[in-house]
């Protein structure tokens, strides 16, 4: 049997755990902070430029001839319409304006709604709160954007499934493929990724489910407060 340690012993351990769930909570709230601060000085400073020189050439083009001179203004203007669509798209994952105008539900939508390829996405959602507290709305997108992400890139799935789901005291997000599956213990180049999301679940005093086998798809599960005052605590 193992020795019985001292109430303040205890007390001192409990404590620093405490000190460290607490500044991990303070990292990924500064870290969410950053992404948002980039995001807004690419719109307001990058976007803003890009979009006026846009303008002038526009306007310069309906007086150029079409000559050779026309052609390279062409290419000029197609190459900064680009440079406009490369930029919003990393606006909209360091931090999509949706999340923050119009809530967790919405955000989901917006990240479905990005999804490219042969894979089916079916969204399902049953939300009555209108906000969640930030930390909450900003960790259940994160993690949606991973899961999303691996249903794209490795698990060659032709119908994957979003749930999000308000509950009593929680709110609940589920994404499911029928793709190749995996065993986590042995896919290293997902273990950071895996970890990320059980890691934002456990600070928030919520957990994540991850089940996924060899030919048998993937579920990922996670169950989150959804009030301020539970944050942090471990179920």
């Amino acid at each position: 049997m193992g020795e019985i340690q001292p109430s303040s012993e205890l007390e001192r351990r409990l404590a620093d755990s405490e000190r460290e769930r607490e500044f991990l909570q303070h990292l990924l709230s500064m870290s969410e902070s950053d992404r948002k601060l980039v995001a807004y000085e690419i719109h307001d400073g990058l976007v803003q430029y890009v979009t006026a020189a846009l303008m002038r050439l526009d306007s310069f083009a309906a007086a150029v001839p079409a000559d050779l001179a026309r052609e390279n203004l062409d290419v000029s203007r197609q190459l900064l319409r680009d440079a406009l669509t490369e930029a919003r798209r990393l606006i909209g994952g360091l931090r999509p304006p949706v999340l923050d105008e119009s809530g967790i539900v919405a955000a989901v939508e917006y990240l479905v709604g990005e999804q490219t390829g042969e894979c089916s996405i079916e969204l399902v959602h049953d939300v009555r709160t209108e906000r969640l507290p930030p930390p909450i709305e900003s960790a259940l997108f994160r993690i949606c954007q991973e899961a999303l992400t691996n249903v794209r890139r490795h698990s060659r799935a032709t119908r994957a499934r979003v749930e999000l789901v308000e509950e009593e005291n929680s709110v609940r997000l589920s994404i499911r493929d029928d793709g190749v599956g995996f065993n986590p213990a042995d896919v290293r180049a997902r273990q950071f990724g895996l970890q990320g999301i059980r890691e934002r679940a456990r600070l928030l005093g919520g957990q994540a489910t991850i089940d996924s086998a060899p030919g048998a798809g993937t579920r990922i599960e996670v169950e989150l407060p959804k009030r301020e005052a539970d944050l942090g605590r471990t179920a």
